[in-house]
């Protein structure tokens, strides 16, 4: 028996969307040459930390 969300929408294909969304995502960002959120942060924290 499949498990399902509140959505009615199967666990298992969830899952799938995540991750194509995910992949995707990632893709766009290396392609596109954007640079990730954390990584600013971690720039700006690291520089005012010294």
């Amino acid at each position: 028996m499949a498990t399902f969300n509140s959505a009615g929408i199967p666990a298992g294909l969830m899952r799938l969307q995540g991750g194509l969304v995910f992949t995707l995502g990632h893709i766009l960002v290396v392609v596109a040459g954007a640079e990730l959120f954390t990584g600013n942060n971690l720039i700006v924290i690291a520089y005012v930390d010294g």
